[in-house]
């Protein structure tokens, strides 16, 4: 009986916590709303500045090509797209190429990365990109491919990192379930307690590597290139050098994918 009762009495504790965190959460999105306007007119800033899209590929995720294509129409300035893919004989290669083509106004390219060694196939992939990225980018801005963007989600990302204190700033999966089934409510129930427990608070903020964004000179500063070879995390190594470097991790509402 005492057993049933610590038991319960955790199990209420946690629900307590996790309502409470459920209004922090609101707070934080309703003050991010708020300042949306000031945002915007801080984005006069960018103009001028690059940034890079670095987007590992591998296989047909569902709804692969409207995902990429909304990362040809972001709204910014100036931007490259680097695809990057294990091999050429990927399923997703047709797709990135006829997008490269329908869309030559936005400059992209397809790098090819051969077999990891050591590490990750996407650490591999993602330290490839990277030394393709253009000499002027000011920014490196991560995304998964089976993550579809807002047209302002580059920008979103981007802003923060014009205060020097913010080290990266990042988004997260926002998992709808589009059926009644078990599995997929508990699945959506399951990550949307994870996103709710990014917010305002810098200490426990954490990146995820399907929408991410630093800048240039921090990932340089903090050696990410270097601390990622023989990783498996990408976001995981981010998240740790950044904390170490007492660097600022932003949550940003609008970089949430679907």
């Amino acid at each position: 009986m005492s057993l049933y009762l610590i038991i319960a009495g955790l199990q209420i504790w946690s629900s307590f916590r996790s309502f409470l965190g459920g209004i922090s959460y609101l707070r934080y999105f309703k003050k991010y709303l708020a300042n949306y306007l000031e945002s915007n007119r801080l984005y006069t800033q960018l103009l001028g500045k690059k940034a890079s899209i670095i987007v590992p590929c591998r296989g047909m995720d569902k709804g692969l090509e409207e995902n990429l294509l909304s990362l040809f129409n972001q709204d910014f300035p100036n931007y490259e797209i680097i695809f990057v893919v294990d091999c050429l004989s990927d399923d997703a290669v047709s797709i990135i190429e006829k997008l490269r083509k329908k869309h030559e106004i936005t400059h992209s390219k397809l790098i090819v990365a051969g077999k990891a060694a050591g590490e990750s196939q996407k650490i591999w992939n993602l330290r490839k990109a990277v030394e393709h990225v253009d000499a002027k980018s000011e920014f490196l801005v991560f995304a998964d491919s089976d993550a579809r963007m807002r047209s302002d989600w580059l920008k979103s990302l981007i802003l923060p990192l014009l205060d020097p204190r913010v080290g990266a700033t990042t988004g997260y999966r926002w998992f709808v379930s589009e059926g009644f089934d078990l599995s997929s409510e508990i699945c959506s129930v399951w990550n949307a307690s994870i996103a709710s427990a990014l917010g305002p608070n810098q200490n426990s903020n954490f990146c995820w590597g399907g929408s991410m964004a630093l800048s240039r000179e921090v990932f340089e500063a903090c050696e990410i290139w270097r601390h990622w070879r023989g990783a498996l995390s990408d976001d995981f190594v981010v998240t740790n050098v950044l904390k170490r470097s007492g660097k600022q991790i932003v949550f940003v509402p609008a970089a949430l994918t679907v």
